[in-house]
């Protein structure tokens, strides 16, 4: 199994709002996507986003990383109050109702053998796409229902600077309908660990949407097989039906090792003893025409109060606590340096001292552009960044 410092572990709101909902949302198409999560969860959106106020997305995840696992139920027997008491959500600031309707799905793996397979409530395990649709791109992974956006922060850095790295290795498993099998390569505790898993994914029965990981290119599933393959890996499950919650919380520059494999090595850097020039000038190390080609991630304090700035993680700064960012590049506009990232939800930006129109790096044989604040993406001052953010790492 592999062992991680609890660097960044939020489930992702808005895919626990499509929970809640029992439906998938077209957030691009949403005039006030927001507004649509306060009041979908039940929380003021000021909230949301800071672990000091023990809203859904971080008390659920504070427990699974906990190991304190949730009891799968489908109903509330005895009261919300009860059930509450009973999965350690005393003070959850979250409303009866949503919570009625988060917990079937948040029940957690019931123990039992670690073979014994695992499908959530209101799931299924289907093929749902094919593995690559063009190829391994920066934009695809998206986070889901669980707090590893560690690991989604890491496949899109390794995506974005080492493409070759995400590979497709498969083969089938017999003449006669047979699953397509992906063998998965991570570098664990110094050594290899590969598992084969099959195309077959948890998907909400009714319209086969997404719960767990997903790639924001239609018909593609490269980043829910990475995501399957590493819940074997951190749940110790033999089945090919995993159980997710174990892969709550970790360490976003550790998964960039695991994934670039190859005796790769994490090394990290803490924003509150380094200059923000300093900081920007890592990035700059790391990157050739702007854009970075050792896999860099970064990450933000466990709540904003722990930052010497004593910073709001709200939605005024668009940026969220105990959270893990891709590390994209760099760039230098008006004077100002600025850090390049990416938020692993594939949306909600940050907003302080941030850069607009579009920024242009050079991806491996031609000069990409890419448009900022929009996709998870934004430049920020490397002042802010180091205000922010609580440290950043390189896997090289």
């Amino acid at each position: 199994m592999s062992k991680h410092k609890l660097l960044a572990g939020v489930i992702n709101p808005y895919a626990l709002a499509e929970v809640a909902l029992n439906r998938a949302i077209n957030w691009k198409r949403v005039k006030t996507p927001l507004a649509l999560l306060e009041r979908t969860l039940g929380t003021p959106a000021g909230k949301l986003f800071d672990p000091v106020h023990h809203t859904v997305a971080f008390a659920l995840a504070e427990l699974e990383a906990n190991n304190i696992r949730l009891k799968s139920t489908t109903a509330l027997a005895g009261g919300a109050a009860d059930a509450r008491k009973a999965r350690g959500l005393q003070g959850l600031d979250v409303s009866e109702d949503v919570l009625k309707r988060l917990l079937p799905f948040l029940g957690g793996s019931a123990a039992g053998s670690p073979s014994d397979p695992f499908t959530p409530a209101g799931a299924s395990w289907r093929d749902v796409g094919d593995y690559f649709e063009e190829g391994s791109e920066f934009f695809d992974p998206v986070q889901g229902a669980v707090g590893d956006c560690y690991l989604i922060a890491a496949l899109a850095s390794v995506a974005w600077s080492r493409p070759y790295v995400i590979v497709d290795a498969v083969r089938q498993s017999g003449a006669s309908q047979p699953d397509t099998l992906h063998r998965i390569e991570y570098a664990i505790s110094g050594g290899s660990v590969a598992h084969e898993v099959s195309e077959r994914v948890p998907v909400r029965t009714s319209d086969s949407w997404f719960f767990y990981a997903r790639s924001s290119e239609a018909g593609e599933i490269w980043p829910c097989i990475y995501e399957k393959a590493y819940a074997k890996i951190r749940s110790g499950n033999t089945s090919d039906q995993p159980p997710y919650d174990p892969m709550t919380g970790g360490d976003p520059v550790a998964a960039c090792a695991e994934v670039l494999r190859g005796g790769s090595v994490a090394s990290y850097t803490g924003n509150a003893g380094t200059s923000a020039d300093d900081l920007w000038t890592l990035v700059r190390a790391n990157s050739l025409s702007y854009r970075t080609v050792n896999p860099m991630t970064a990450w933000t304090y466990g709540t904003g109060d722990e930052s010497p700035d004593k910073i709001k993680y709200d939605d005024a700064s668009g940026i969220v606590g105990w959270h893990a960012y891709s590390v994209l590049g760099w760039d230098y506009y008006n004077n100002e340096k600025y850090i390049v990232l990416r938020n692993p939800w594939g949306q909600h930006e940050g907003k302080v001292d941030i850069k607009s129109g579009p920024w242009s790096a050079y991806d491996v044989s031609f000069w990409r552009s890419v448009t900022l604040n929009s996709g998870g993406v934004f430049a920020m001052k490397a002042a802010a960044f180091k205000k922010y953010f609580a440290g950043i790492g390189v896997a090289k």
